[in-house]
């Protein structure tokens, strides 16, 4: 048993509840923005700590991207996380449409 599978056993994590947040935040700082999915996977860092990798698939080229809005993504999700209790670290990934169609074609 992973050490991911055997720590989900003791924790109630709703993923789906997580991935809503970040949807949530969002659609409220990058409106020019058509994010096309949000995909959240629960993993460990090298320190053993629980991490959630955040993947934001968006349909556009990451020029489209507020670079200030992307490197306080963190900032603006973790009180939101805090309020359901989560207290895995979040790690965003934007990912364009194209790269993650390649990346999941790559991997089948």
């Amino acid at each position: 048993m992973t050490a991911v599978k055997a720590r989900r056993a003791t924790v109630d994590r709703d993923l789906d509840e997580v991935t809503a947040i970040v949807k949530k935040i969002l659609s409220k700082d990058f409106r020019d923005v058509v994010v096309e999915e949000v995909r959240v996977f629960e993993d460990l860092d090298t320190d053993g700590d629980e991490i959630l990798r955040v993947y934001v698939v968006f349909d556009g080229k990451p020029s489209d991207l507020d670079a200030g809005k992307l490197s306080s993504m963190v900032r603006r999700v973790r009180p939101e996380l805090e309020k359901i209790k989560e207290e895995a670290f979040p790690l965003f990934s934007f990912v364009s449409k194209k790269e993650w169609k390649g990346a999941k074609l790559a991997m089948a």
